[in-house]
């Protein structure tokens, strides 16, 4: 018996045949980490599931996933039963997530767990291995595995290196204590709200038409309402191919204090994070922080994320639904309790064409003032 009424099935290791150099001998090869894995080290595991309604089958005894399950490719490594938790809680629109779909014990691990009326299939991954668009493409391809469907291009494990930078990097500490750090856990909840491909456009046509992206003036939109929301003072500034394995992920900043953004209005706010994404796009800055990281490395600490600001993850390109086991579309998406700050904002394809998730982690206070603001949720579908 596990959490809250969980129980455990079945338990399987993960243990891939063994792939051979041609002459006998078992193929090693060494995958050395880039500036951007590197500093990922101290962050925790990428942790999300989706959810599924209920097929007309046990998932456990279904053909396609006991095929993926023995199959040589991939083995799921735990299933589990919790018939305490249903479905319908978890998406239901602008709502707290039921806390046990965020414990980490159905998060880690490729995990499949039979709810009272749906599926939730869970997996976790290493940050420092790799970021969402492989976490996703894994998804697909065990997705696609369980319909015995074909399996397209194999994954690109070489890493990309500036020619200017000496591999492996050798990082100048004796212990990794020193620049892995631990934070104090806070009371923080989830609310995922969803946005629809129509309201989308309402906010691109009120910003600054032609000039700002969808998702610019979607994350303007957020960034007005948890302005509001936390009570900020007016005068106070807050604190390569596809199936390359790796992270890709270089940062932007834009800052504003909270009385510019709420005296400015969505377009100028949405400006804000465009000029900031176009400054960290140029091929000069990405390399001279490649080369700056290599002389003073520093790396993603949670206790870096301070009240105040928002912090974006994800992405609504990843194709989320269209992972199908053989029981149809998904219903919802939903993330583990690894790296969980004040502020953070995930990002998801939303379920219908054209329509984003994003799911907001904040305090209790903070998520209730956000959701009684009719400015915010008139747009949320």
């Amino acid at each position: 018996m596990g959490d809250a009424g969980v129980t455990i099935i079945s338990k399987q290791i993960v243990q891939p045949s063994p792939k051979t150099d041609g002459g006998g001998g078992v193929f090693n090869r060494r995958i050395h980490l880039t500036p951007w894995d590197l500093k990922m080290l101290p962050f925790q595991y990428i942790q999300k599931g989706i959810l599924f309604h209920n097929p007309t089958h046990s998932p456990i005894s279904s053909p396609p996933f006991q095929a993926s399950a023995t199959s040589n490719r991939f083995r799921a490594t735990k299933t589990v039963r919790s018939p305490s938790l249903s479905i319908a809680p978890a998406k239901a629109p602008s709502s707290f997530t039921p806390p046990l779909l965020t414990s980490p014990y159905l998060t880690s691990k490729p995990l499949v767990t039979e709810l009272a009326d749906g599926i939730f299939i869970a997996c976790s991954l290493n940050h420092s291995a790799a970021d969402g668009t492989t976490f996703w493409q894994f998804f697909k391809t065990w997705s696609t595995i369980c319909r015995n469907d074909f399996i397209g291009s194999p994954p690109e494990f070489d890493r990309w290196f500036p020619d200017s930078i000496p591999r492996p990097i050798h990082l100048p500490f004796k212990d990794h204590r020193e620049f892995i750090r631990g934070t104090r856990p806070r009371n923080l909840g989830e609310c995922t709200f969803s946005f629809s491909a129509e309201n989308i456009k309402k906010l691109k046509d009120q910003a600054r038409p032609g000039k700002i992206s969808s998702l610019q003036a979607l994350l303007a939109h957020v960034w007005r309402s948890m302005t509001r929301a936390s009570g900020l003072q007016v005068e106070k500034e807050p604190p390569l191919p596809e199936t390359y394995v790796g992270n890709s992920l270089h940062a932007a900043t834009a800052k504003a204090s909270a009385g510019e953004i709420q005296s400015n209005g969505l377009g100028w706010t949405a400006l804000r994070l465009k000029e900031a994404i176009a400054a960290e796009s140029e091929a000069s800055a990405i390399c001279g922080w490649v080369e700056a990281w290599i002389k003073n490395p520093s790396f993603l600490c949670l206790d870096l994320f301070t009240p105040g600001s928002l912090y974006v993850s994800g992405s609504p390109r990843f194709d989320v639904y269209g992972n199908d086991f053989g029981w149809g579309k998904p219903v919802a998406v939903r993330t583990g309790p690894g790296n969980k700050v004040d502020g953070r904002l995930e990002l998801d394809q939303g379920r219908e064409e054209g329509g984003v998730d994003i799911e907001i982690c904040s305090t209790v206070e903070v998520l209730s003032s956000l959701i009684s603001d009719g400015e915010f949720t008139n747009l949320v579908s």
